[in-house]
């Protein structure tokens, strides 16, 4: 079952109850503090720091940041990569080779 929420606007689906993320270019670049950003565990959060961003070595866009995780008080770090499919807990649990993740962007 495909589920998108509309809520948020970086490219995303939920496949199967597991959140898939695979940034654009877009959603790297424009990443700010107080946009919504996945975490770990399959949830989106409020970004709270950005700590670094760049163009790695294949000429893909990288942001490095924190959201928030279970309130102000304490945050989770997580990295984008464009065009990369956001590696979390749940998604990894499931399926234990990106190659086999579901092909949905």
């Amino acid at each position: 079952m495909d589920i998108s929420f509309t809520t948020n606007p970086m490219r995303h689906k939920i496949i199967d109850g597991l959140l898939m993320v695979k940034p654009t270019k877009t959603d790297v670049e424009n990443l700010k503090v107080g946009d919504e950003a996945p975490n770990c565990f399959g949830r989106f959060g409020k970004v709270v720091s950005i700590t670094y961003r760049g163009i790695n070595i294949n000429g893909k866009a990288y942001v490095g940041y924190d959201v928030e995780w279970h309130g102000k008080d304490s945050c989770i770090s997580g990295s984008l990569t464009e065009d990369e499919t956001f590696d979390t807990v749940p998604l990894t649990s499931k399926y234990s080779r990106p190659e086999f993740y579901p092909k949905v962007f």
